[in-house]
Protein backbone atom coordinates (compact mmCIF):
# COMPACT_ATOMS: atom_id res chain seq x y z
CA UNK A 1 0.00 0.00 0.00
CA UNK A 2 1.43 3.64 -0.97
CA UNK A 3 1.89 6.46 1.77
CA UNK A 4 -0.96 8.00 -0.03
CA UNK A 5 -3.20 5.14 -0.29
CA UNK A 6 -2.33 4.88 3.84
CA UNK A 7 -2.66 8.71 4.08
CA UNK A 8 -6.13 8.88 2.44
CA UNK A 9 -7.60 6.60 4.73
CA UNK A 10 -6.58 8.70 7.77
CA UNK A 11 -9.97 10.09 8.73
CA UNK A 12 -11.14 12.97 11.47
CA UNK A 13 -14.34 13.81 12.18
CA UNK A 14 -15.61 17.17 13.45
CA UNK A 15 -18.75 18.57 14.16
CA UNK A 16 -20.02 21.54 12.27
CA UNK A 17 -23.03 23.44 12.59
CA UNK A 18 -25.04 20.23 12.52
CA UNK A 19 -22.91 18.94 10.05
CA UNK A 20 -19.91 16.45 10.23
CA UNK A 21 -17.28 16.45 7.99
CA UNK A 22 -15.09 13.88 7.50
CA UNK A 23 -11.97 15.04 6.14
CA UNK A 24 -9.42 12.80 4.32
CA UNK A 25 -6.05 13.83 4.85
CA UNK A 26 -5.19 13.75 1.43
CA UNK A 27 -7.65 16.01 -0.13
CA UNK A 28 -10.89 13.86 -0.29
CA UNK A 29 -13.89 15.13 2.35
CA UNK A 30 -17.15 14.40 3.05
CA UNK A 31 -19.91 16.13 4.29
CA UNK A 32 -23.42 14.15 5.50
CA UNK A 33 -25.94 15.45 7.90
CA UNK A 34 -25.89 14.27 11.09
CA UNK A 35 -29.58 12.85 11.96
CA UNK A 36 -29.07 12.38 15.98
CA UNK A 37 -28.09 16.52 15.60
CA UNK A 38 -31.11 17.34 13.56
CA UNK A 39 -32.46 20.35 15.60
CA UNK A 40 -30.79 23.61 15.29
CA UNK A 41 -29.62 25.79 18.88
CA UNK A 42 -33.32 26.55 19.64
CA UNK A 43 -34.89 23.22 19.09
CA UNK A 44 -36.19 24.29 15.46
CA UNK A 45 -35.68 21.37 13.08
CA UNK A 46 -33.13 21.97 10.41
CA UNK A 47 -34.03 22.68 6.87
CA UNK A 48 -34.44 19.28 4.43
CA UNK A 49 -32.07 21.52 1.78
CA UNK A 50 -28.89 20.50 3.98
CA UNK A 51 -28.91 17.04 3.34
CA UNK A 52 -29.06 17.90 -0.83
CA UNK A 53 -26.37 20.42 -0.16
CA UNK A 54 -24.25 17.74 1.65
CA UNK A 55 -23.89 15.62 -1.72
CA UNK A 56 -23.97 18.03 -4.20
CA UNK A 57 -20.78 19.00 -1.67
CA UNK A 58 -19.57 16.02 -1.59
CA UNK A 59 -19.35 15.90 -5.60
CA UNK A 60 -17.74 19.03 -5.89
CA UNK A 61 -14.81 17.27 -3.52
CA UNK A 62 -14.20 14.73 -5.70
CA UNK A 63 -13.77 16.38 -8.88
CA UNK A 64 -10.21 16.29 -10.15
CA UNK A 65 -7.74 18.22 -11.39
CA UNK A 66 -9.06 19.03 -15.10
CA UNK A 67 -12.45 18.44 -14.12
CA UNK A 68 -13.75 21.22 -16.84
CA UNK A 69 -12.11 19.55 -19.75
CA UNK A 70 -8.81 21.51 -19.67
CA UNK A 71 -6.63 22.71 -16.31
CA UNK A 72 -9.17 23.70 -13.53
CA UNK A 73 -8.05 22.86 -10.62
CA UNK A 74 -9.81 20.60 -7.70
CA UNK A 75 -11.80 22.25 -5.49
CA UNK A 76 -9.53 23.44 -2.73
CA UNK A 77 -10.28 21.81 0.56
CA UNK A 78 -10.66 25.53 2.21
CA UNK A 79 -13.32 26.64 -0.20
CA UNK A 80 -14.96 23.41 0.74
CA UNK A 81 -14.58 23.53 5.08
CA UNK A 82 -16.32 27.56 4.28
CA UNK A 83 -18.69 26.86 2.07
CA UNK A 84 -19.71 23.55 4.79
CA UNK A 85 -19.68 26.21 7.51
CA UNK A 86 -21.87 28.89 5.46
CA UNK A 87 -24.23 26.47 4.80
CA UNK A 88 -23.88 25.20 8.40
CA UNK A 89 -24.71 28.66 9.35
CA UNK A 90 -27.08 29.22 6.96
CA UNK A 91 -29.30 25.48 8.06
CA UNK A 92 -31.86 26.84 10.58
CA UNK A 93 -33.64 29.37 8.32
CA UNK A 94 -36.23 28.55 6.28
CA UNK A 95 -34.63 29.14 3.15
CA UNK A 96 -34.39 28.30 -0.80
CA UNK A 97 -31.75 25.27 -1.48
CA UNK A 98 -28.51 27.19 -3.25
CA UNK A 99 -27.27 26.04 -6.33
CA UNK A 100 -23.46 24.99 -5.71
CA UNK A 101 -20.67 25.12 -8.27
CA UNK A 102 -17.30 25.43 -8.37
CA UNK A 103 -15.22 27.66 -9.46
CA UNK A 104 -12.26 27.29 -12.48
CA UNK A 105 -9.71 28.76 -9.79
CA UNK A 106 -10.70 25.89 -7.13
CA UNK A 107 -13.57 27.54 -5.07
CA UNK A 108 -16.89 27.21 -5.06
CA UNK A 109 -19.94 29.47 -5.79
CA UNK A 110 -23.45 29.75 -3.32
CA UNK A 111 -26.03 30.66 -5.53
CA UNK A 112 -29.79 31.78 -4.89
CA UNK A 113 -31.33 32.98 -8.16
CA UNK A 114 -35.35 33.43 -7.11
CA UNK A 115 -37.49 35.80 -8.94
CA UNK A 116 -34.73 38.49 -10.32
CA UNK A 117 -33.16 38.27 -6.72
CA UNK A 118 -29.50 37.27 -7.25
CA UNK A 119 -27.36 36.65 -4.50
CA UNK A 120 -24.07 34.91 -4.53
CA UNK A 121 -21.62 33.90 -1.82
CA UNK A 122 -18.18 33.23 -3.84
CA UNK A 123 -15.68 30.94 -1.93
CA UNK A 124 -12.13 31.47 -2.77
CA UNK A 125 -9.83 28.68 -2.54
CA UNK A 126 -8.20 29.80 0.58
CA UNK A 127 -11.15 30.33 2.28
CA UNK A 128 -12.34 34.09 2.36
CA UNK A 129 -16.46 34.01 1.35
CA UNK A 130 -17.49 37.32 -0.36
CA UNK A 131 -21.30 38.14 -0.79
CA UNK A 132 -22.76 39.62 -3.73
CA UNK A 133 -26.39 40.87 -3.74
CA UNK A 134 -28.42 42.33 -6.91
CA UNK A 135 -32.80 42.93 -7.48
CA UNK A 136 -32.90 45.47 -10.07
CA UNK A 137 -30.73 48.61 -9.09
CA UNK A 138 -30.12 47.45 -5.69
CA UNK A 139 -27.65 45.92 -4.66
CA UNK A 140 -24.59 45.44 -2.19
CA UNK A 141 -21.74 43.41 -1.63
CA UNK A 142 -18.96 42.51 1.14
CA UNK A 143 -17.00 39.66 3.14
CA UNK A 144 -19.00 36.93 4.45
CA UNK A 145 -18.75 38.22 8.49
CA UNK A 146 -19.72 41.43 7.87
CA UNK A 147 -22.48 40.69 5.41
CA UNK A 148 -23.73 37.39 7.30
CA UNK A 149 -27.01 39.26 8.74
CA UNK A 150 -27.66 40.80 5.58
CA UNK A 151 -28.07 37.54 4.12
CA UNK A 152 -30.20 35.91 6.34
CA UNK A 153 -33.13 38.87 6.64
CA UNK A 154 -32.71 38.53 2.54
CA UNK A 155 -32.91 34.61 2.38
CA UNK A 156 -35.54 34.42 5.07
CA UNK A 157 -37.49 36.76 3.02
CA UNK A 158 -37.12 35.16 -0.04
CA UNK A 159 -38.71 31.76 1.30
CA UNK A 160 -41.99 34.00 1.92
CA UNK A 161 -45.09 33.95 -0.16
CA UNK A 162 -44.96 37.54 -0.88
CA UNK A 163 -41.96 39.56 -1.19
CA UNK A 164 -41.52 42.80 -1.46
CA UNK A 165 -38.14 44.51 -3.02
CA UNK A 166 -35.46 44.05 -0.67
Amino acid sequence: MSRKSATRRDVHKSFLQGCFIEQVVMKSARVSAVPDASKGRAGQRRTHWLVGAAERLNELVALTEGWDGKRAPAVAEQAFLTAARVLGELAEEQIPRPDISPSLDGGLLLEWDRDGFDLDVFVEPDGAATVYYEHGDRGWDGDWESKREGVRLLLTHLSTPSRAAV
